[in-house]
């Protein structure tokens, strides 16, 4: 009888140190998901990125799980749309395009 409750103990054990590494590896995923998200399907969304990075960051995979009931669908939607149509040019600050380098003008 003793062996069969060591035998469970082991059993169960395992089971645990699986489940945790399987939440280590979801959590890591989906952090790294996050943040390869090009910014203007963020944008397109209204989502914050840094907030999404630093909710999964601090609540573990409590924080992923959330990620992926909320944000995700809507996320990969729009970066599928961008794949197919392409991706707005780049935006410098203040919401204007970039403009070329003026050359350097001569003294006067």
């Amino acid at each position: 009888m003793e062996l069969a409750g060591g035998v469970f103990f082991v059993g169960i054990w395992l089971m645990m140190a699986l489940v945790g590494i399987a939440s280590v590896v979801f959590w890591i995923y989906t952090l790294v998901e996050v943040v390869r998200i090009p910014e203007p399907v963020w944008q397109h969304t209204r989502d914050n990125q840094l907030v999404w990075v630093l909710l999964i960051a601090l609540l573990g995979w409590i924080g992923a799980l959330v990620y992926w009931i909320v944000a995700r669908g809507k996320l990969r939607r729009a970066k599928a749309w961008f794949d197919q149509h392409g991706y707005p040019p780049p935006v410098a600050y203040g919401g204007y395009p970039p403009q070329p380098p003026q050359p350097p003008q001569p003294p006067s």
